[in-house]
């Protein structure tokens, strides 16, 4: 660590302004650890050590995760390890790694290598942070990021959604996960300030050769693009963090608007037709785009030209009339509605049953399906009627090997809170759901009974109860 006196108070000054950051905006999990996301790099190593110093007076749990993209080579790669493992040491702070094939998943998928790269990262992070039994994520995300995301979104002629930027807390990114967040505690620290913070904390964080490469758009902007614009103004930076911040509170109001209009079901997104063409555009564009985002599960590939065809349907359109969207969401206008769902949520899931081991994964005709162990819950999952694709359920109540199948004439439950049991016949009419949909919702089950109705109930007798080993099960579509 730096022993002049001068960088000690920077330093000091910087953990100051973090822990004041993650104070205001309630960044610390309420329940179970924090996961911080480390590359090696000066930003997510300043993270770390930041966070190493707050969270034992904050009394919190850290855990790091490493990911290696294998998009560097292996001697990069091993260089870049070796760096995180030995500042986890020196932090004190348990590290998990791993590893994944960003290129081969680009082809696959077709996908570009920023996509693969981010799909294949938040992937590894939601898994460690189950297992790990963390309900934040935190990456090192700073306020050069922010402008850069900015300027980014702003060239894709984005929103108020797009130029709000990032924000210091969100929901996490890709469905399945309901129950994590994702935090950016330096959000408020330039990149200049995690470079020198870093050397008066006497670390070397690795530099990443590939953050000069044009292949990448935000490498364009950063090295490009933002230079120029400094020419015109000096403090370019600044001004698109003012009109970040600006977007956002007018984003806020405008979302909040918009969210109460939408209606999830099982596997469908309503919003009333006469609001639709009664409100003023923006709360009107935005319950669209919220309502793509809860079919799709994520914002990802949500255009303007997307929005500007669904509201033309839902203004201009006649009923019956339907259009499809990228993503495999098919949209059609009724009488009093405009429905939304996903082109995969119109098949019916298999007549055979699959078999799922705990842990591990199964597909089930549309669904992929996962099964996680967890060492312990701090709560109770009350839950019992709300659209989720992902519960948590009393390890001690489930065999070895589950099965998950289609729902049949005379099967029955017993709902969290009731003594007695209920037909799922009856279930489904209580819960709104169509004749149509019931052969598409997964149902899990053991020799003792139906463990789970995939987003409606889970059992009384598997709930989950605090300081007990749970397995977290969760299902999500598979994108055609």
């Amino acid at each position: 660590m730096g022993s002049d006196a001068a960088a000690e108070r920077r330093a000091r000054r910087l953990e100051a302004s973090v822990r004041r950051f993650v104070d205001e905006n309630a960044l610390w999990p309420s329940t179970g650890g924090m996961l911080v996301a480390v590359s090696g790099g000066p930003d997510s190593t300043a993270l770390l050590l930041v966070l190493s110093r707050l969270a034992p007076r904050c009394k919190q749990r850290l855990v790091a995760a490493y990911f290696d993209h294998g998009l560097r080579g292996d001697a990069a790669s091993r260089e870049e390890r070796a760096a995180v493992e030995a500042l986890a040491s020196a932090t004190g702070v348990d590290l998990v790694t791993g590893s994944g094939d960003v290129r081969g998943r680009s082809c696959r998928q077709r996908l570009s290598i920023e996509a693969a790269a981010r799909l294949e990262r938040y992937e590894f992070l939601a898994r460690v942070a189950a297992e790990a039994g963390c309900s934040a994520v935190a990456t090192g995300h700073t306020a050069s990021d922010q402008a850069e995301t900015v300027l980014m979104h702003l060239l894709r002629g984005s929103g108020l959604g797009g130029l709000r930027g990032m924000m210091a807390k969100s929901g996490w990114p890709f469905p399945g996960h309901d129950e994590l967040s994702l935090v950016r505690p330096l959000l408020k620290v330039s990149r200049d300030d995690t470079a020198s913070y870093c050397r008066d904390r006497g670390a070397e964080p690795v530099q990443d050769e590939s953050n000069a490469s044009p292949e990448f758009l935000r490498n364009r902007i950063r090295n490009d693009l933002l230079p120029a614009l400094r020419e015109y103004n000096s403090r370019v930076e600044d001004a698109l963090l003012r009109l970040a911040e600006a977007a956002r509170l007018d984003q806020d109001f405008v979302s909040a608007t918009a969210r109460d209009a939408i209606n999830v079901s099982h596997g469908k997104v309503t919003l009333p037709r006469l609001l639709l063409t009664a409100w003023h555009p923006a709360p009107r564009r935005e319950a669209l785009r919220l309502a793509l985002a809860a079919i799709t599960g994520d914002a990802q590939g949500v255009a303007e030209t997307h929005i500007a065809a669904l509201e033309r349907l839902a203004l201009q359109g006649r009923t019956g009339d339907a259009i499809d969207l990228p993503r495999g969401v098919v949209t059609r206008l009724t009488r009093e509605s405009l429905e939304l769902r996903h082109r995969t949520g119109l098949e019916s899931l298999p007549e055979e049953s699959v078999t799922l081991d705990v842990p591990g994964e199964a597909q089930f005709g549309f669904l992929s399906i996962n099964a996680i162990q967890v060492e312990a819950t701090p709560r109770v999952e009350t839950r019992t009627t709300a659209w989720s694709t992902s519960v948590e359920l009393d390890a001690g109540a489930m065999d070895a090997t589950l099965t998950v199948r289609r729902w049949r004439p005379g099967d029955r439950i017993q709902p969290l809170g009731m003594e007695g049991t209920k037909k799922l016949q009856d279930l489904f009419v209580d819960e709104r759901v169509a004749r149509t949909e019931r052969n598409r919702v997964p149902v899990f089950e053991n020799e003792r009974g139906l463990l789970w109705v995939g987003g409606l109930r889970i059992a009384e007798w598997a709930k989950p109860a605090p300081g007990r080993p749970v397995v977290k099960l969760s299902y999500r579509s598979i994108e055609t």
